[in-house]
């Protein structure tokens, strides 16, 4: 029972890290890519300025996605699409192991 305790934590620790790595590339990528709208003129100075600070705050790493509604020619591009997709699954992915795992050592781990 020893062994599973610890794979658990491992496990536990492990999908941790890639959450908040994976997390922090994604906002890096999505500034990367409102700075490659504005430098195409594609985003108005005041959708820009209102990206920037929303990504810049102080809680921007809980920030999801740009809305499609409220910024349809960020969507233009089809690689971005394609990146959202894949991030909100990866980021379900890693919500879900987290939370099983939490679940499993609050039962299988003694304190």
């Amino acid at each position: 029972m020893k062994e599973f305790s610890i794979v658990l934590i491992l496990a536990l620790s492990i999908h941790m890290i890639l959450f908040h790595l994976f997390n922090d590339f994604r906002i890096s990528r999505i500034k990367r890519h409102i700075n490659e709208m504005n430098h195409k003129n594609i985003l108005n100075e005041r959708d820009y300025n209102r990206l920037v600070k929303r990504y810049k705050g102080f809680f921007y790493y809980m920030q999801g996605f740009p809305d499609i509604e409220e910024y349809p020619k960020i969507y233009e591009d089809n690689k971005f699409g394609k990146f959202k997709i894949f991030s909100r699954r990866l980021m379900m992915y890693f919500m879900l192991s987290i939370l099983i795992l939490l679940v499993l050592s609050m039962i299988f781990i003694e304190i």
